[in-house]
């Protein structure tokens, strides 16, 4: 028997990450805190088209996100 004296390994967090498609390209992934702070900003649209592991195609972003949305104004005219 040999002791390793190694620590148990990190608990890991079971959050969804998102890649969106911005200009054409994937970006991301990243995590939801990170989303609903670029949908705050204005850089993700209700439009932006989002995918997840898990899903079976790219969606819209109001589809996956539709609550982050709720409070969010419309783009000034």
């Amino acid at each position: 028997y040999e002791d390793k004296c190694t620590p148990p390994p990190l608990p890991t967090r079971d959050e969804k990450l998102y890649h969106i498609a911005i200009d054409s390209a994937s970006e991301g992934p990243y995590d939801t805190r990170i989303i609903k702070n670029m949908i705050t900003k204005g850089a993700i649209h209700r439009d932006t088209l989002v995918w997840s592991k898990g899903m079976p195609d790219w969606d819209t972003a109001q589809n996956v996100f539709e609550n982050y949305f709720e409070n969010t104004p419309p783009p000034l005219p």
